[in-house]
């Protein structure tokens, strides 16, 4: 079974670039207000015009891995955890693993995270349906390997 990046992780496009474009010019301006002079129009423009630069990278940055996440998936396998990229596959071999941390909460398993030999981590906790998962790596790993 393939699993993919949550819905979570890539709704939300617009939040994080407005909050970047917005922060600092309201600062600047009910910094002035309260201190008892209000900052010129013209100033707060160019504030305005400097914020939108770093808010139009994050947009970018986000549309970027929202196409990621549609075209990106994982699946559990008897040779390894693969992983299918828009372009390529990789295969983590499971003589690779040393061992898995599981965190549960209220009986649900909130993060999955695979260290490997020479320094190889996979944090799984950003796929959707981490029970389901954890039960399919459940089947192709010892027990002797879990945390």
């Amino acid at each position: 079974m393939k699993f993919k990046i949550a819905d979570k992780r890539t709704r939300n496009l617009y939040i994080g670039p407005l909050s970047v474009f917005m922060f600092w010019p309201s600062l600047i301006f009910f910094g002035s207000w309260f201190m008892g002079d209000v900052i010129s129009l013209e100033y707060l423009l160019y504030v305005c015009l400097f914020c939108s630069v770093p808010a139009l990278l994050n947009y970018k940055g986000r549309c970027d891995f929202k196409n990621y996440a549609e075209n990106h998936a994982i699946e559990v396998s008897d040779k390894g955890l693969i992983s299918y990229e828009p372009d390529t596959q990789e295969i983590m071999e499971w003589e690779s693993v040393k061992t898995i941390k599981v965190k549960r909460s209220k009986e649900k398993v909130r993060s999955i995270k695979i260290f490997g030999n020479h320094g190889l981590t996979a944090d799984l906790s950003r796929y959707e349906d981490l029970d389901r998962l954890s039960d399919e790596l459940k089947k192709v790993i010892e027990a002797g390997r879990w945390r």
